[in-house]
């Protein structure tokens, strides 16, 4: 449940954010002004201070503030729930195999199991 709702759902700030807005803004010298007549730009992550590392564990609260937050967040739901989708379905494949010889079905393996895991 914990990693559902970090990964898809509202996110709980645990750990403080791996990018430092405050560095950005002293290296490029702005002023509100700056920041209120645009829309915010792209973090630079070559600029010294900015990046101090990835996340812990979910997603960055940053991204919360990000213009492409949608997109991102959509992608990544996406590329996650075919990774969970495949790693269950191998899962369940390979404990078919306790299955063919609890049942002393040994040729189920070759028959069976050897198809489907080869699909995978």
């Amino acid at each position: 449940g914990f990693i559902y709702n970090e990964c898809f759902s509202k996110a709980t700030t645990i750990f403080p954010s791996g990018w430092n807005v405050s560095a950005m803004v002293d290296a490029k010298h702005w002023t509100l002004a700056d920041l209120a007549a645009s829309p915010p730009p792209p973090l630079d992550p070559n600029i010294m201070g900015v990046f101090n590392g990835p996340y812990p564990f979910g997603i960055d609260p940053l991204w919360s503030l990000s213009m492409n937050k949608l997109n991102f967040l959509n992608s990544f739901k996406m590329k996650m729930s075919v990774i969970f989708g495949v790693t269950h379905m191998t899962f369940g494949v390979l404990l078919s195999i306790f299955n063919f010889r609890h049942f002393k079905t040994p040729y189920k393996i070759l028959l069976i199991f050897a198809p489907e895991i080869g699909r995978a």
